[in-house]
């Protein structure tokens, strides 16, 4: 029998050797690096490292966990523009014999992980994702560059990881899978209404059946022949009268605009809470809910519209106005029908203003009372908790009429759109 070939196993691409799933934690690890992944692994990577290591590779090692630690603050708090300058003080504080050691090391420790993953003898499920990013963080973006769930770029080692469509789609999935595995069971379902009448979902409600109002389709054989069962148990026939008949929920079709706040202050687990929010119910929306149609937009002083694979390169940066984006989602949901909600996630007050006649604030409540013309409803979700924000939220509600005030932790935040949304119950804001 032909030997299986050395050099095609050496050129599987990372998915190939860890599966999809891991990977999409993979992803979510280097996205999100308040959460830790797979935090009871059975295999220690630093444990692993530490058999490729001699006495020099041990002290390559302790400048990575510093360079990780330095690297991990600017991660969580996307400080990229300091990305330059923290490295000049990094390498003039570096033994780069002895780094250098330590990275060949640390690459002959990863060849071997995966060999054995390769082989069998490591299962990837038992390897903490976090860990394997803090440990193997240059090796894991070269492989997923290769694969192009990673933008590749020259400051790509010292900067946060810039996906790609491809690697944004994988993330939002798991975002999704993460957060409805956090949900209660009875959030999950169809968006309902109290009305009745043509639909294709069976509801709740049990009725006895009228030719005129319901169609064949409705009658629900099983409590039909229960009802047959008791009311004449002894010939069972079933009469026009023990019909039962079950009217399905409309299907309601929403119209949704995220509105994401990139200003500076946005920075770290804030930001992080809200792409992941707005990456979440994206995905929700084009799995199950095809019918709804969602806009994604970030603001500071301008406005833009976020296209698939820009979501997840959201960068915080500027000021915070708050009247030009209520003034964006408002002209998207015009042209729209039925259900309409604008969903403005935010830490704080609007520091300026588009409009020279209207001071940040102004503008802010103006475009509320505009949107609340329009029947649309504004869920105001507010990241920090400060008492004058709290009064700017009430003033902004009572403007726009139809309106839901909630302050969240930017952590649950994925959580608790998707919940809303799916329960359709917006009393929970």
């Amino acid at each position: 029998m032909k030997p299986d070939c050395r050099l095609c196993e050496s050129e599987s691409s990372l998915t190939d050797l860890m599966g999809e799933e891991r990977i999409k934690d993979l992803l979510r690890s280097l996205f999100n690096p308040y959460e830790e992944i797979d935090n009871d692994s059975k295999l220690d990577l630093e444990d692993f490292l530490k058999e490729f290591l001699d006495e020099s590779g041990n002290t390559g090692r302790e400048n990575q966990n510093y360079y990780w630690d330095l690297y991990n603050e600017l991660m969580k708090h996307f400080d990229e523009r300091f990305a330059e300058v923290w490295l000049q003080e990094f390498r003039n504080s570096v033994d780069f014999d002895t780094m250098g050691k330590f990275k060949r090391a640390r690459r002959q420790a990863w060849e071997q992980l995966l060999e054995m993953i390769r082989e069998g003898i490591v299962d990837p499920s038992d390897i903490s994702m976090s860990q394997m990013v803090r440990t193997f963080h240059s090796e894991i973006i070269e492989a997923l560059e290769k694969e192009e769930y990673i933008q590749k770029t020259l400051r790509s080692r010292i900067t946060r990881p810039k996906f790609t469509f491809k690697g944004e789609k994988l993330l939002g999935k798991r975002i999704l899978e993460v957060s409805m595995s956090l949900l209660k069971k009875g959030f999950h379902g169809i968006h309902e209404v109290e009305a009745f009448g043509s639909g294709l979902t069976p509801g709740a409600n049990l009725e006895d059946y009228d030719e005129v109002l319901h169609t064949f389709d409705m009658i629900d054989i099983q409590e039909s022949c229960l009802t047959a069962a008791i009311k004449d148990p002894l010939k069972m026939e079933l009469k026009d009268e023990f019909i039962k008949v079950r009217t399905p929920h409309q299907m309601v079709r929403c119209s949704i605009v995220i509105l994401i706040d990139c200003s500076d202050s946005m920075k770290g687990h804030k930001m992080i809470g809200a792409i992941e929010a707005a990456l979440g119910l994206k995905e929700l929306l084009e799995e199950e809910y095809k019918e709804d149609r969602i806009w994604v937009a970030g603001f500071n002083h301008t406005i833009s519209e976020l296209q698939p694979g820009e979501i997840a390169n959201l960068r915080p940066y500027g000021t915070t106005d708050i009247g030009l984006a209520l003034n964006y989602a408002r002209r998207i949901l015009m042209k729209e029908d039925e259900n309409r909600s604008i969903f403005l996630i935010t830490d704080g007050e609007p520091t300026t203003s588009a409009h020279s006649r209207y001071s940040p604030i102004e503008s802010a409540l103006r475009e509320s009372y505009h949107i609340g013309k329009e029947d649309i409803t504004l869920n105001i979700i507010m990241l920090d908790s400060h008492p004058r924000l709290k009064y700017l939220c009430v003033e902004m509600a009572k403007r726009a009429e139809k309106a839901h005030v909630a302050f969240v932790n930017p952590i649950n935040l994925k959580e608790f759109i998707i919940r809303s949304y799916i329960s359709h119950k917006y009393s929970r804001f």
